[in-house]
């Protein structure tokens, strides 16, 4: 469970949901999909190495540079390409 909503909530509730799990480009999704299945049959210690591997990628594309730059600069990204 990701949190408790009153009934009267329930879709403005699992519409964010939605939104947040949803977000991101199809690259970035393929890519976290492939990094968890690498993890799922493996020893913990194991998946924990797939991770950093796949987390330091990750962190050097394009689109995670643009994303470092706007945070502090409190805009929203602007991808290219």
């Amino acid at each position: 469970m990701n949190r408790a909503v009153p009934d009267a909530e329930l879709d403005r509730a699992v519409d964010e949901l939605l939104g947040r799990a949803t977000r991101g480009s199809r690259a970035d999704k393929a890519w976290g999909r492939s990094t968890l299945y690498a993890q799922l049959d493996g020893p913990e210690r194991d998946a924990y190495l797939v991770a950093m591997e796949a987390m330091a990628g990750a962190s050097q594309t394009l689109r995670a540079v643009e994303n470092f730059a706007a945070f502090p600069e409190k805009r929203g990204p602007v991808w290219t390409g």
